[in-house]
């Protein structure tokens, strides 16, 4: 299934990702759409990372993840392009082309309507990322995939993704260390 952009102005990451998409389309079913955007958040100035990837479930979802630097060994997501009741289901983990999944413990937490928030901790998000490159190395890697109620979500390739994400964590350190030298 392919991931249109919103026509609402919510991600930055839809603005960019709209070339590529549309690229995309012609030439034929692709297994991911993935595209990343690193920014500067308009309040506070802190790194954001989002990405938009390939949609599961529902046709014609527009659904992006965003995550802030990490805090206190934490990762603070956002499902965006998803309406959900309070307490709905998240599963979050590393599948790959043969069928398997690797969790990784997700704790949904409060958030406005128009997104889904939930933490994932550092370290068990490394552990299972750890083994899934262990599990299935082979070049087409396997997918980090956000479900809701085990209908609907996202899937991201996890080898570009794990590349990103390095290189957004380096982009947290000067943040990281003002705000420890400010306290």
């Amino acid at each position: 299934m392919r991931t249109f952009p919103s026509r609402r102005g919510g991600s930055k990451a839809a603005a960019f990702a709209l070339p590529l998409l549309w690229a995309g389309l012609a030439a034929g079913p692709a297994r991911a759409q993935d595209s990343f955007a690193r920014m500067a958040d308009d309040v506070s100035g802190r790194p954001v990372f989002s990405v938009l990837g390939t949609g599961l479930g529902l046709p014609y979802a527009v659904m992006a993840l965003e995550m802030g630097c990490p805090a206190h060994g934490v990762w603070t997501m956002d499902l965006t392009g998803i309406r959900t009741a309070p307490g709905a289901r998240v599963d979050v983990g590393f599948g790959d082309p043969r069928g398997g999944f690797i969790a990784v413990p997700a704790l949904p937490v409060e958030a406005p309507e128009d997104r889904l928030r939930f933490t994932v901790g550092r370290s068990a998000f490394a552990r299972a990322l750890a083994e899934a490159k262990a599990e299935y190395p082979g070049p087409e890697g396997g997918e980090l995939q956000v479900l809701v109620g085990g209908v609907a979500g996202l899937a991201i390739g996890r080898d570009a993704l794990a590349r990103e994400m390095t290189v957004f964590l380096q982009d947290c350190e000067p943040a990281r260390r003002t705000t420890t030298a400010r306290r």
